[in-house]
């Protein structure tokens, strides 16, 4: 009777043993499951590196200098309205646009850490839409001088508005960021300058639908569309590896648009009609040079016939001469631009 005994509180004590571990290895199995290293972040958020590390760097200052490439196309422009001594029908739009939306990103961008590289390119591309802007407003008069003024002094009230409501108002109003980490003042202001960006990326799909009606390439250059595409590349790839979705957004529609570009321009490029505009800028090319070499020539040829005799004052150099003299620019005739004058 007392081994029986023994035997029951054996079995007994053996079989809590057993349950108090069975418990203890069913208990452990959500710890093991929920382990925070399983977890995974959003890329597009938290970036695939540092924003001070060597590649972010390279491809920072890669799409520096490409963006600086496209803000000096103008200058050609600028040069062409001096020739002409008057702005013609060139639009002061897309400067006072681009100055708009370089202030905005210079802001986002001094409020940002870690965004050197877009504060350089957009203050240094502040700076060249202003001087374009004064450029235009120098060779403008009347109506045109009148329309610039204006257009200009609105966009600057619509950036103090919009940056002191960001700056001021929103951190008194207690609004949460909407990306974890930010500040509220970064992501609102990120979410304006992103839809600008896309609405000006969005600009050069009147001109693919105007090749695809021609079926012709004139209105769309090829190096200007391969500095467009390598310019958003690049701020895609800035944006996605730092994990800035507010540069990263615009810049991944304006790599698709810029795709598309070079896809039309690759299938239209060798049509009749893009042939004949290659051929109309080499006419003119030849043209231009011709002229060039004929008013050097008139002027000295023109020279010589009036230290000869004033009967020489018909001579057909000199008589060109006076009528080249008459405009401000050979590639106008009475304040219009000829047919065959390129479109900036």
């Amino acid at each position: 009777e007392i081994h029986h005994r023994a035997r029951l509180r054996s079995s007994s004590a053996n079989a809590q043993l057993g349950g108090d571990a069975h418990h203890q290895h069913i208990s452990a199995v959500p710890d093991v499951v929920s382990t925070p290293g399983l977890t995974m972040g959003n890329p597009l958020t938290d970036g695939l590196g540092d924003d001070s590390d060597a590649f972010a760097t390279t491809i920072g200052y890669v799409a520096v200098v490409l963006t600086l490439a496209l803000f000096l196309a103008p200058v050609q422009t600028c040069l062409q309205v001096r020739r002409d001594g008057d702005i013609r029908d060139y639009s002061e739009v897309s400067f006072i646009t681009s100055l708009f939306n370089c202030l905005l990103w210079v802001v986002y961008s001094a409020i940002t850490p870690g965004r050197i590289q877009s504060f350089i390119i957009n203050a240094v591309g502040g700076l060249l839409q202003g001087g374009y802007i004064v450029w235009f407003l120098t060779y403008s008069t009347g109506e045109a001088h009148r329309r610039i003024w204006q257009r200009t002094v609105g966009m600057v009230i619509t950036f103090a508005i919009i940056i002191c409501l960001d700056l001021l108002l929103i951190p008194h109003l207690g609004i949460s960021s909407i990306i974890a980490d930010d500040t509220a003042e970064t992501d609102y202001l990120g979410v304006f300058c992103s839809v600008l960006n896309v609405g000006m990326y969005a600009a050069p799909l009147s001109v693919m639908a105007l090749v695809v009606k021609t079926r012709s390439v004139e209105f769309m250059p090829l190096f200007l569309t391969l500095g467009v595409a390598g310019c958003t590349v690049s701020w895609a790839i800035y944006g996605i590896y730092v994990g800035d979705i507010w540069i990263g957004i615009p810049n991944y529609l304006g790599t698709v648009v810029a795709m598309f570009q070079l896809g039309l321009y690759g299938f239209y490029m060798n049509t009749e009609e893009s042939r004949a505009a290659f051929a109309k800028v080499s006419r003119f090319d030849a043209r231009e040079e011709e002229g060039k070499n004929g008013r050097e020539n008139g002027e000295g040829e023109g020279r010589e016939c009036r230290s000869k005799s004033p009967r020489h004052v018909n001579h057909p150099p000199f008589r060109r001469l006076r009528s080249l003299s008459g405009s401000r620019s050979p590639s106008t005739t009475r304040g219009r631009r000829i047919p065959w004058a390129p479109i900036p």
